[in-house]
């Protein structure tokens, strides 16, 4: 990571992973989950620039303890 670069981080989250991306002089980009505590997979799409250098997933997430299923994090198959 370099200066600048974006880090997309789901709410809610750690406390600590602003800290960490304040390590690298990264940019974070919070995304709100569903209300459900899920990725919301269209709001992580809108905050993707070019800059954009990470996507921070936790599973279990930290603070909510919520397990992502296989499907919640590797998107819509397409075209086999």
């Amino acid at each position: 990571m370099s200066p600048g670069d974006e880090i997309v981080i789901l709410a809610p989250y750690f406390v600590e992973y602003l800290f960490y991306a304040d390590n690298f002089q990264a940019v974070p980009q919070v995304v709100p989950s569903t209300s459900d505590f899920l990725p919301d997979l269209g709001a992580i799409e809108q905050a993707l620039t070019l800059k954009t250098k990470a996507v921070l997933i936790n599973s279990p997430n930290n603070p909510t303890g919520r397990v992502y299923p296989a499907a919640a994090v590797n998107g819509p198959r397409r075209g086999t």
